[in-house]
Formats: C-alpha cells, sequence, structure tokens
C-alpha cells in the first residue's frame, strides 16, 4: 500500500490508532512464557515476544516449547488439549482432540512432543483446550489460539499472518484500513454489547478441514460458548457483528471487533487461497444443508476496508459460496428437471416441483449448484427455513448498506432474501410467486437465529425491518424478474 494511502485515511483512524497502541501494545518483551485464552506456552528460557494488533502472540525463533498447559493427556481412551503445527490443507486431518472427526496422532505435536516442540521462524503452534464432556454429547474443543514464530519483530499493530502451512507474508497492519467506508447506522433497540461481539471475533477459528465446517457440531463438532461451528451460526454472528460495524457507535468502541473481523476475513482468505490457488484443492465452502456459509463476508469486507484487490474481488472468482450457490432464479430447465424421473428430492419433508408459473422466482436449493436434481420448490424443504436465510439477513443489509452489491456479484442473494423474509413473516411472496407450505396462515415464521447468541438474531431481524426497504432495490437489469417491490 501506497504512503499516500496512508496520509490519506490517518485522520479517519484518529483515537483507532491511539487505542490500538493500549489495548493491544506491541511492544517486544523477553518472556518465558506467554498466555492466551488461558492456553500457556512455556519456552526454554526468555524470548522477545508480543501481541499483534488482535492479541495473537508472536514470538522470535528458533523457540523450544518446554510446556503447554493445559497438558495435553490421554485419558480413557481420548486424546485432549492437543496442538499442531502448520496445518496443511493437503492433510485432512488435525490434532486437537479424538473426539474429533478427521483427528490424526501423528501431528498432535503437543502430546507426541511433549517437553521439546521445537520451533523455527514461519512456524505456526495452534493449541486447544478441551471439554469435559463425554463423546457425542456435545462441543469437544472451546478454545484455541496461535503462536507465530517470527524471525524479528513485526510491525507495530500488524495483523497476524496466516496460521496454515503458507505463505506467512503479512503486509498490512491498522495504518491501513480505511474505516470511512463504514456507515452510522441508527442501531434499532437490543444491539449486543461489544464485550460479547469481541468474543465471538477475536479468538482463532481454525477452519481448515472441509469436515470441520460444521459437519459434527451437533455431536463432535468444534465449538464453544462463543465461536459455534455450523454455518447457520457463523454466518448469523458476521451478519451481527457487520451491522454493529455500520452502527453509529464510536470507532473506540467498534476497535476490537472490527480487528477481529478483519483477522477473520483474512484468516478465511487464506484457507481460500491454500486451498484453490496454492494447490488446487476443490472449493472449501461448497453448499451443504447449512454447514458451510458465514466465509464469504469477512473476505469481501476486510478486503475493503483493507483495499486489497484480491480480496474485495472475492466474489468474482469461479466457485461460488455456499450462500451464494444455493441460490437461483428459475429458469425452464428447473421446471423440466422437477418434472423428469431425474428429480430426487430430499422426501423427507413435503416436496413439490416447479412448474412455468415460477419461472424468473429467486429460489433457494439445498445443493443447487452441485446437485440441482434436490431442488424443491415446497417452502418446507429441508433445511430451507431453519438453516439458511434466516442466518443471512444481516449480510445481506450490510452489503447493501455499504454500497457493495456489485462486489457481491449474486444479485439473487438478495432478491431471495426479500422473498424469504417477507414469506417468512406472514405476508405474501413479495414477487407475485406461490408455493405450497408458506406459513401466511400461521405468522411469525423463521426469521430469527438466536441460538448461541440469545438476543443477536432478534435484534439482526430487527435491524433489517427497519432498513431493508430503503436500501433493497430489485429493477432490471440487475434481476430477470424486472419488478420495483419497494
Amino acid at each position: 500500500m501506497k504512503k499516500d494511502k496512508h496520509i490519506k485515511i490517518f485522520f479517519n483512524l484518529g483515537l483507532f490508532l491511539i487505542l490500538s497502541f493500549f489495548i493491544f501494545p506491541n511492544i517486544s518483551q523477553a518472556a518465558t512464557s506467554v498466555t492466551q485464552y488461558g492456553i500457556t506456552w512455556n519456552f526454554d528460557g526468555d524470548y522477545q515476544t508480543g501481541q499483534y494488533v488482535n492479541g495473537d502472540y508472536w514470538v522470535v525463533g528458533p523457540v523450544r516449547i518446554i510446556n503447554i498447559d493445559p497438558a495435553p493427556s490421554y485419558v480413557e481412551g481420548r486424546y485432549r488439549n492437543g496442538s499442531m503445527v502448520n496445518p496443511d490443507v493437503n492433510y485432512q486431518v488435525h490434532g486437537f482432540d479424538s473426539n474429533i472427526a478427521g483427528y490424526s496422532q501423528t501431528v498432535n505435536v503437543g502430546y507426541n512432543n511433549a517437553g521439546n516442540i521445537n520451533l523455527s521462524a514461519g512456524d505456526s503452534l495452534i493449541s486447544s483446550i478441551s471439554t469435559d464432556l463425554e463423546p457425542n454429547l456435545g462441543r469437544s474443543t472451546t478454545i484455541h489460539a496461535v503462536l507465530t514464530v517470527v524471525a524479528s519483530a513485526p510491525a507495530i499493530n500488524s495483523f497476524r499472518p496466516s496460521y496454515l502451512n503458507t505463505d506467512k507474508m503479512m503486509n498490512y497492519t491498522t495504518d491501513d484500513i480505511d474505516t470511512s467506508i463504514l456507515k452510522n447506522l441508527t442501531p434499532a433497540v437490543g444491539m449486543p454489547a461489544w464485550s460479547e461481539a469481541e468474543k465471538r471475533i477475536l479468538p482463532l477459528h481454525p477452519f481448515f478441514i472441509k469436515e470441520y465446517f460444521g459437519s459434527h457440531v451437533l455431536a463432535r463438532g468444534i465449538d464453544s460458548d462463543y465461536l459455534p461451528s455450523y454455518g447457520r451460526e457463523i454466518a448469523r454472528d458476521v451478519g451481527v457483528i457487520a451491522l454493529m460495524l455500520n452502527s453509529n457507535s464510536t470507532i473506540a468502541d467498534k476497535r476490537n471487533t472490527l480487528i477481529g473481523f478483519i483477522q477473520r476475513g483474512l484468516d478465511d482468505y487464506s484457507v481460500y487461497r491454500a486451498y484453490r490457488i496454492e494447490n488446487n484443492l476443490s472449493f472449501p465452502w461448497h453448499p451443504d444443508g447449512g454447514i458451510k456459509q458465514g466465509h464469504k463476508l469477512p473476505i469481501l469486507l476486510a478486503g475493503h476496508l483493507l483495499n486489497d484487490n484480491a480480496m474485495k474481488n472475492i466474489g468474482f472468482i469461479p466457485e461460488k459460496f455456499h450462500e451464494d450457490a444455493q441460490l437461483f432464479y428459475v429458469t425452464q430447465a428447473e421446471v423440466d428437471l422437477t418434472n423428469s424421473a431425474s428429480w430426487n428430492p430430499d422426501d423427507r419433508a413435503p416436496i413439490q416441483p416447479y412448474s412455468s408459473a415460477h419461472i424468473g422466482m429467486p429460489e433457494w436449493g439445498l445443493q443447487h449448484n452441485r446437485q440441482p436434481a434436490v431442488d424443491n420448490a415446497h417452502w418446507d424443504a429441508n433445511y430451507r427455513r431453519c438453516c439458511n436465510a434466516l442466518s443471512n439477513s444481516g449480510t445481506a443489509l450490510a452489503v447493501l448498506a455499504l454500497g457493495l452489491k456489485s462486489s457481491w456479484n449474486h444479485d439473487v442473494f438478495f432478491d431471495y432474501q426479500h422473498r424469504y423474509m417477507a414469506i417468512e413473516k406472514g405476508d405474501p411472496d413479495p414477487f407475485g410467486y406461490v408455493v405450497d407450505g408458506t406459513p401466511i396462515l400461521n405468522p411469525p415464521g423463521w426469521r430469527t437465529a438466536d441460538a448461541y447468541w440469545l438476543g443477536s438474531g432478534t435484534w439482526m431481524t430487527a435491524m433489517f425491518d427497519e432498513y431493508w426497504q430503503e436500501e433493497y432495490t430489485n429493477l432490471p437489469p440487475n434481476s430477470p424478474i424486472g419488478l420495483d417491490v419497494l
């Protein structure tokens, strides 16, 4: 980033930069250990240490870890409190807790190398704390923290580099943030406390194995009181936080949450790069139920806040994120498919094929871009109401308020959100389409995702109701429907 850009945005940051120094002061000091989120790494001597702007620690290496607390253990057939170094997406394994699918003892350096973990500059050590829950009764790990080994102290107020086995270069600092793009919406009553938002966005959220992204959330998922692993709650959290960041709160109030949101975007983008660019693996966030949503917005917004072209243009990559890949405008192709022998909907719920009367309708399909034969017009189609659009109202509203609809680059995302929220309120379809199973006679429906962060979904819905009509437009040529619904 050019110096003139630094000068241009310096006055926008003001108090933000001052608080950066006092809240997470990047002052290096000699230490024999560092502690974050209840995890302590003990060194074999004094080492130069410090914190990135989000609070994660760095240490100048090489360094030897002689003890991790809580200690890794093996009790009653279960490995707990594991650690691993430089996760590699080519190997779909982790070393945190053997209750979680994908566990591999070979990468649990906390247990295998206890007392003698040698790290070099460029290494990232991720450690975890396991729960005391019995197998299959819920969450298996409560928190993760990352220690980054560097060759020399990073710049003041730097963001942390990727925790993956990938390029560890990170050139962004708080100097690069342009907060002027954020809006100043008057919040609806009940906005969550900033301290709660910080708990949900600042800690590391290690999404590097596909099976982590929510596949085992009900049984063995990596989850905690503040860090959900199921996409429905992840999408809800990032949508709520994005709206909070665009409220009329002060930059001082937003500061920690903004830092965490940008770091999440940088981490999610590093996961995308590792899968698609560096290793030519399949896209990590394809649609399936409600599992893998909530990763596009952090990348997109962080890209605009940092003026990072690659991240700003994440909406133009060939692959579609979960929340986009399920959404489409009905065409004759869907009518033909759902009225043929090839139609294969999930018949655990009511089913309805499309008709010519549905052509142009903004619609949701369980795995539409991968298995369109599963599409189902019925409003009670499995996963339609419970697990997707009810969490995306915050994302849709924030993107429109920020003027980033073109950057999002999937217009049906907004049209379907408009349709979904109206129908679930008990109103007729705003576009005039009719499908079976809509809750018009029994409102309200599924409009609020409050699970695991009580009240946040209610506030997000209130913000949607307050500002959506002001922000939303649906005019040609952006939509094949061509209706002015305002």
